[in-house]
């Protein structure tokens, strides 16, 4: 392991994400794996130029996209997918992932619309339309 969560919840303890480990775990590893992006496409790139490979800049971000996301993918999807995951306990409705969370909360809404929508979109929609423009490609 590269980067221990744990130990970085408690260097840094930012008051933004309220008392949720699970929101901030969340947020990192997202932003995370933008990073993955970056240094992968840095690298097609550094290949590229010392090789002398005549490929698009598009279809290096592309691949890498798709690279990642493909590795990561059930982790990402059940990350996403359990800010929508509530189970009523007493008289609250909780995070299952974070029993301190109350669902649908101000501060519950405003995480879910913020990356669990979008990580939606982008982990769970766009790779089957990234499948399909690689079929389309090459055929």
């Amino acid at each position: 392991m590269i980067v221990s969560f744990d130990c970085l919840l408690e260097i840094t303890r930012l008051d933004y994400f309220g008392n949720s480990e699970y929101i901030y775990k969340s947020v990192l590893s997202i932003c995370f794996m933008g990073f993955l992006l970056m240094i992968l496409t840095l690298i097609s790139l550094l290949i590229k130029f010392i090789m002398g490979i005549r490929i698009r800049i598009r279809w290096i971000v592309f691949i890498s996209l798709v690279t990642i996301v493909g590795v990561q993918y059930s982790s990402l999807s059940s990350t996403v997918l359990n800010f929508f995951n509530c189970l009523k306990i007493g008289n609250n409705i909780r995070l299952v992932k974070d029993l301190e969370t109350i669902c649908w909360t101000r501060n519950h809404i405003y995480w879910t619309i913020s990356i669990g929508v979008p990580g939606i979109v982008i982990f769970l929609i766009m790779p089957v339309f990234g499948i399909a423009l690689l079929v389309i490609k090459w055929r």
